[in-house]
């Protein structure tokens, strides 16, 4: 199940055993892949629920300074001209707004990507095949 289909089934109506929907995936000119090492977020002052997907790194320096050597060529990094930021880096890639329904939508499926990763991972210890 897709988070969201239960909004596609209210929009048709009552779905009878000879009733059937199809939905076509089209990816927007703004699709990509986005690393998650955690979010943070809250609620919307008109209600919704919103949070930003951020990746960690260790922060890279603000500025380097190096000498030249006598051909021109990049000579060595003076350490004391080096301005670099005194933490971690939380990058935030992407920003999602959604209503209450489509977040207990989506907590239901994490949850069961979640159980079925764990099931996996159990096959595997049990050197069971893992499909």
């Amino acid at each position: 199940m897709a988070v969201g289909e239960g909004a596609a089934e209210s929009a048709v109506g009552a779905a009878g055993e000879d009733e059937k929907i199809s939905f076509d995936y089209l990816k927007s000119q703004f699709f990509r892949v986005v690393h998650a090492d955690g979010a943070i977020g809250g609620i919307t002052p008109s209600g919704y629920i919103h949070f930003s997907f951020y990746s960690e790194r260790q922060a890279i320096p603000q500025r380097q300074t190096f000498t030249l050597n006598e051909d021109g060529s990049l000579g060595q990094s003076i350490a004391e001209k080096t301005i670099i930021r005194n933490a971690v880096v939380r990058e935030l890639d992407v920003d999602v707004v959604m209503n209450v329904d489509v977040a207990r939508s989506l907590a239901i499926w994490l949850s069961q990507q979640v159980k079925l990763y764990e099931e996996k991972v159990e096959e595997a210890r049990q050197g069971q095949v893992v499909s």
